[in-house]
């Protein structure tokens, strides 16, 4: 192509970055043996096991083969369908062997440098979802309440039902450190949702993209996997809707016109207060009836 020199804007790890950097120089070099030649420099005697890990890791995480037939997305991606309990002790086994194996002081600094920096990761990261899959799910059943023409002013919240806690740090075991509480109903045309945040409102900070900062975002669904959707309101009451699997597989996909509405109350000074309306015929594909489930 008459290309005289290349820019890149960031790298990959060190073995990306070690493969990138060789070819930047001689295009022409084999690939298969800069590997060798990362592998067993780096490593020495356990240059294959840890060979294998690396090979092995970017087949499952590239080969779509291992991505068929399913529609998982993010965490339940990563370790439900390909780090799974069997891969991963395939891994650690490796890797012990690699240990097991290195010599010199220097190949066992790099193992332990590949550890800390790359294999903790992982392992945290699949422990995390493990509990997180084994802690249970609260239900709770939306009591139907008088009439309300889609006006959240006009609801009985007296007779809401209040969403079962605790409130944890982004999905985690941790305790949140803000109070929050929530409330739901529903009159048989429209869901209602109470949410408070007990916080100094002068402190709240607005997005002018809604999620950037303070913000409540309502992910709705018929089942507990994709496809689900995405509602999200700031604290002036600035609006947005998002879908996830349900167009072509496609995650945030902006919706227009779902008939939700949002008001949004920081008069107090000590909490925040959203109410979202959302109609029942619209607010998952097909809708769903009173008596039925929601997620």
């Amino acid at each position: 192509l008459g290309l005289k020199g290349m820019f890149h804007c960031g790298y990959g790890q060190e073995v990306e970055s070690y493969l990138t950097f060789k070819l930047m120089d001689d295009p022409t070099l084999d690939v298969a043996d800069l590997l060798n030649d990362y592998f067993y420099s780096m490593y020495g005697p356990a240059g294959t096991p840890m060979k294998t890990i690396y090979v092995e890791m970017e087949k499952t995480y590239s080969d779509p083969a291992f991505r068929e037939n399913t529609r998982a997305r993010g965490a339940e991606l990563a370790w439900a369908v390909l780090g799974t309990e069997a891969r991963m002790s395939r891994w650690q086994r490796l890797l012990d062997q690699a240990k097991a194996l290195a010599q010199s002081e220097t190949h066992k600094a790099r193992l332990a440098a590949f550890e800390h920096g790359t294999w903790s990761y992982m392992t945290r990261g699949r422990q995390n979802y493990v509990d997180r899959m084994k802690a249970p799910i609260p239900t709770v059943t939306v009591p139907r309440v008088a009439p309300a023409g889609g006006d959240a002013a006009k609801v009985n919240w007296d007779q809401a039902a209040a969403l079962p806690g605790p409130w944890y740090e982004r999905g985690g075991e941790t305790p949140s450190k803000r109070v929050y509480s929530a409330r739901a109903a529903h009159d048989g045309e429209y869901l209602y949702l109470e949410l408070t945040d007990m916080v100094d409102t002068e402190k709240l900070h607005v997005s002018p993209l809604v999620a950037a900062y303070d913000d409540w975002e309502v992910f709705v669904a018929q089942q507990r996997a994709l496809p689900y959707r995405q509602y999200l309101s700031g604290p002036t009451g600035l609006f947005a809707a998002l879908s996830h699997g349900e167009v072509n597989f496609r995650t945030n996909v902006v919706m227009e016109d779902t008939g939700v509405t949002v008001v949004s109350d920081t008069s107090s000074g000590t909490k925040w207060i959203t109410r979202m309306v959302m109609p029942l015929a619209t607010v998952v594909p097909g809708g769903v009836k009173p008596g039925e489930s929601l997620f």
